[in-house]
């Protein structure tokens, strides 16, 4: 399609459909000084008819000289020579590339691999100088009528290109007819996959136009399906463009063609085409709200706490102040300009390959006098192909803290939750309830027996078989029982002021028992001894593995990593030994641990009585086996986790079970580091200063602050500030 004939004011003025270059020296206009800003580079020249100039293209075959040629020409805003100069640079990368495919020597081979390198990283650069020269210029009215307002159209060019400037390969090129000479192409946003046109107003004449970009050998040589991005169009315009676009063929992507009108639309379809939209950066709107976010919870917990400085105070103070001991290590030492490891993690787009829904604190090192708290969170490698969002790290995050200090401040006796249709005033500990450790707890009861009840579905093998052995000599059995949740195996390893979790599994009980109320059913010893059995050896495994292994069980199983640093907290603490947290053990102080989501103990409750009543996961039905009638009616339990007992493990003993664990952690409080097992570990490690945490922060994270790293920097700082408070204690304690 030939352009039509822009405005006076161009860099480039248009004479007779060719091109002939010409400095503007005004811009009167807000067209003419966005296209002074902007203007539309063209492609190399190739050869016209007799008698038709053309751009020259650049002469020198010094590759340096041509790199002070695209300078001065980005300078000068002189963007169709700084192409051209590209595409001069490229050839000699390609003449290079022959020297050494023809003569393969080392020299040859370097030679030809920095000249690529160097023409690759000039083509960027020039690409993005573009795309920031067109965000930088005036926008637009979008009331406007887009289809006659240029500024519009090269402004939602630039905007397109930079949501997905990683994956952009050309930008805002024309290409001449070889016949003509004329400019008879023009694509607007090119990725490896696909070409990108930009369709404002009503999206009319479009269809002509992409089926002529599809189809072109010139503008399009590998055939790649044109996707048409209407920003501005509406939903019936959208409609009518894709069905004039299935009248020339297709809609569908793999026949050419697809209409978006949405970002989130332009991704899924990139992602269809086959581009790696994995590597795309988040918005700039993504990271202002994120730093939002950050500045809300410290403001939140600031004024909670009463949080004054990053360096936790010297214990024993009579002063009582109160610090976020955990705030200065998530946030890394007050004079740390790289990142820790954990907001490494959370700064990269697949989160590090971190499965952040396994995560859990592992590791404590408590040394008040000296070291601080250094601490250690352990993760399995994320699946290929996982898809995680950033908000599910910083939850299992703040989580698995908030979990920490509500062990810490409640009662022991109180760590349990019980799931009794008959008894609904006694489901958990009030104040246990208004935690996340309380709501992990509970969600598991519950998710338990509908663990259970898919397990003995009738239409399923292990169900059939587990029916068929209930049957007994009786002409009916019926069987009910409890079925609960308790620590299970827990190997630690202390060493002087550090805890190492090597292995903390949950266990699973069950035990015949009927209830009242209704609920139960008449039976006898020997089939709720032979249920009870079968239960046991058939059912109670397989949920158990569930338990520790499944990844809606994630939340249960960071709660009890928290239960067992916790306890080791508690055991040194009632020593005698100095720790950062005595003035929080026993206070009952929940603070920012408590939830603020409007989360109610009775929901889950409910829910329980609810499938009860509905038969979702449990069976009150009759049932044949052989001469027997066999009535299956309940589960209930709960989880407790008042008491526990961990082995201590000695060096050797731990070397054993996890070869070079504590290497792990060391590294860990550097970069991520991944232990013999396969998990991966984040470390960090406490600060010191006496500035505010925001300032202190903001005054550190120096260049990530304006990226996704620094954001989360402040982030995981602010979490931390959230989910501990400890108070300096006047006991005097011996280290």
């Amino acid at each position: 399609m030939r352009d039509k004939p822009l405005p006076s004011g161009r860099p480039y003025a248009r004479t007779g459909g060719l091109v002939n270059r010409r400095r503007v020296k005004t811009a009167s206009s807000l067209v003419a000084a966005l296209l002074v800003a902007l203007p539309l580079p063209a492609a190399p020249a190739v050869a016209g008819p007799a008698g038709v100039s053309q751009s020259p293209a650049p002469a020198s075959t010094d590759p340096n000289a041509l790199v002070r040629q695209i300078d001065a020409s980005l300078k000068l805003g002189r963007y169709e020579d700084a192409d051209n100069e590209v595409v001069a640079l490229q050839k000699l990368a390609q003449e290079a590339q022959n020297t050494a495919n023809s003569s393969p020597t080392g020299a040859n081979k370097k030679a030809a691999r920095d000249l690529r390198a160097l023409a690759d990283a000039q083509a960027r650069r020039v690409l993005n100088t573009k795309i920031d020269v067109g965000l930088a210029g005036p926008k637009s009215d979008p009331s406007v009528d887009p289809k006659h307002d240029q500024v519009a159209k090269r402004y939602w060019e630039s905007v397109v290109a930079s949501w997905i400037r990683p994956l952009v390969v050309e930008f805002q090129r024309k290409y001449r007819d070889p016949r003509t000479g004329l400019i008879a192409r023009e694509v607007d946003v090119v990725t490896q996959h696909a070409i990108i046109e930009i369709t404002l107003g009503d999206g009319k004449g479009k269809v002509g136009q992409a089926t002529r970009l599809r189809d072109s050998p010139l503008a399009n040589p590998t055939g790649k399906p044109v996707i048409e991005f209407g920003p501005t169009i509406s939903r019936g315009a959208a409609k009518e463009l894709e069905n004039g676009l299935e009248s020339e063929g297709a809609r569908d992507l793999r026949k050419g063609f697809k209409v978006v009108r949405t970002k989130a639309e332009l991704i899924d379809v990139l992602r269809e085409a086959g581009d790696p939209v994995d590597s795309l950066p988040e918005s700039r709107q993504t990271v202002e709200q994120r730093q939002k976010r950050a500045k809300q919870a410290e403001a939140a917990s600031a004024a909670n706490l009463g949080l004054r400085s990053c360096e936790p105070t010297a214990m024993g103070a009579d002063d009582g102040r109160i610090v976020a001991m955990a705030a200065a290590p998530l946030a890394g030492p007050c004079d740390k300009t790289k990142p820790s490891p954990l907001a490494q993690a959370l700064a990269s787009n697949n989160l590090g390959g971190v499965d952040f829904s396994s995560l859990g604190m592992r590791y404590l090192s408590d040394d008040p006098g000296s070291g601080g708290v250094r601490y250690s969170f352990s993760a399995s490698p994320a699946a290929p192909g996982t898809d995680q969002d950033l908000d599910s790290g910083l939850d299992a995050i703040k989580n698995s803290a908030a979990d920490l200090r509500t062990w810490l401040v409640l009662d022991p006796s109180k760590f349990w939750v019980n799931l009794n249709p008959t008894e609904p005033n006694r489901i958990v500990d009030a104040r246990l309830g208004r935690t996340n450790a309380g709501k992990a707890l509970l969600e598991a009861d519950l998710r338990m027996k509908q663990t259970e009840g898919k397990l003995i579905d009738p239409k399923t093998p292990l169900g059939a078989r587990y029916w068929k052995a209930m049957g007994g000599p009786t002409d009916t059995i019926c069987y009910s029982s409890r079925l609960w949740i308790v620590p299970g195996d827990v190997e630690v390893r202390q060493d002087g002021s550090s805890l190492y979790i090597v292995k903390a599994t949950l266990h699973v009980k069950a035990k015949a028992q009927h209830l009242g109320g209704g609920y139960g059913c008449d039976s006898d010893p020997a089939s709720d001894a032979r249920g009870e059995r079968l239960e046991q050896t058939m059912l109670v495994p397989k949920v158990e593995e569930a338990v520790n292994t499944a990844p809606e069980y994630a939340p249960i199983r960071r709660a009890f990593l928290a239960r067992v640093v916790a306890q080791w907290i508690r055991d040194r603490h009632q020593s005698g030994h100095h720790t950062s947290f005595d003035g929080l053990i026993d206070s009952g102080d929940l603070g920012p641990a408590v939830l603020t989501d409007g989360w109610q103990p009775r929901q889950v409750f409910d829910s329980y009585v609810r499938a009860l009543r509905d038969k979702d996961f449990t069976y009150r039905q009759t049932m044949r086996v052989g001469d027997t009638r066999v009535i299956r009616t309940i589960t209930y339990g709960g989880v407790d986790f008042s008491k526990l007992s961990s082995a201590r493990l000695s060096a050797a003993q731990m070397n054993q079970r996890l070869p070079r664990l504590s290497q792990t952690v060391k590294a860990s409080g550097t970069h991520p580091a991944k232990a013999s097992d396969g998990s991966i570990w984040l470390g960090e490690s406490a600060g010191s200063g006496n500035s505010g945490l925001w300032s202190r922060v903001s005054g550190t994270v120096g260049a990530f602050v304006t990226g996704r790293t620094g954001i989360l920097v402040l982030i995981v700082a602010a979490l931390g500030l959230v989910t501990f408070g400890i108070r300096g204690s006047g006991r005097k304690r011996r280290a």
